[in-house]
């Protein structure tokens, strides 16, 4: 749409006075950051917009208040008030993601990935207090990792690899104590390994590979006794290997190659009762 802010300016309007509240089933703040996202990701040239247009349209140009949730990739509670998932992935989304899905508050799910979006993740994800699943992985996103998303206390899930993002890692995301998964790996992140991801106590995966980082690896990562895998390879990481890391019950899979790391192999890795495979080739390893 040509003009993108007099479009959700219009639909936030019908909603809050054009139409009746029976046909208005969603907020109107919500509507108008769905309408966000088809604009600014390019919606009509989409794989799939099935609903989003169809007629009759209100005034914003969109299909009428109350049909939201009908809209290819969108789904709402069981009573239709609030968006709770969308799911656009590999749907051919150009552009860039707007700050105003952090007006989602009911927002379970976010799948955008293996899409063409650039620029910045909007800081203001990290309103989204309910996000389970934060997918964005396999698109073009740029800049830094917004320190906000530390904010997001229920999320379990944080697919952010196979983009061009820089920077370092936020320390705040040691603050996501339900997080199972952290894939930021192929990415261009720098600086050091934040020893606060030593928190995140419920974390079965770590992928922070196939970046710049460098540095030591923290030894508070050794607390992390639910981790299953660790995969910390291609980077440019020095110093030794710290002895906690023999201290991870869970870890299955620990691959720290193609570093520069140097110093000996730590003993207490022998303690790694479960582990499956060991990779530290390509490293400056010594000893014996």
């Amino acid at each position: 749409m040509a003009n993108r802010a007099g479009a959700i300016l219009i639909a936030t309007y019908l909603l809050a006075g054009g139409f009746s509240a029976a046909q208005a089933a969603i907020p109107a703040i919500e509507r108008a950051a769905l309408i966000a996202l088809y604009v600014d990701t390019d919606g009509v040239n989409w794989s799939d917009d099935t609903g989003w247009k169809t007629p009759p349209l209100a005034g914003d140009g969109f299909a009428m208040p109350g049909t939201e949730c009908g809209w290819y990739g969108v789904w709402c509670d069981a009573g239709a008030t609030t968006v709770e998932g969308i799911d656009l992935h590999d749907n051919l989304l150009f552009g860039s993601i707007p700050p105003e899905l952090g007006n989602l508050g009911g927002l379970v799910i976010l799948y955008l990935n293996s899409n063409q979006l650039s620029g910045g993740i909007p800081p203001a994800l990290g309103n989204l207090a309910s996000l389970l699943d934060l997918v964005l992985y396999d698109n073009d996103l740029s800049g830094s990792i917004p320190s906000a998303l530390g904010n997001l206390a229920n999320l379990e899930i944080a697919w952010i690899d196979g983009n061009d993002l820089t920077g370092s890692i936020p320390p705040e995301l040691g603050n996501l104590a339900t997080l199972d998964s952290l894939f930021l790996f192929n990415n261009q992140l720098s600086g050091s390994i934040p020893p606060e991801l030593g928190d995140l106590t419920s974390a079965r995966t770590l992928y922070l590979n196939g970046n710049s980082l460098s540095g030591a690896i923290p030894p508070e990562l050794g607390n992390l006794t639910s981790l299953e895998n660790l995969f910390l390879y291609s980077n440019q990481l020095t110093g030794n290997i710290p002895p906690e890391l023999g201290s991870m019950p869970a870890l299955r899979f620990l691959y720290l190659n193609g570093n520069l790391l140097t110093g000996s192999i730590p003993p207490q890795l022998g303690n790694l009762a479960g582990l499956q495979r060991l990779l530290l080739y390509d490293n400056q390893l010594s000893g014996v």
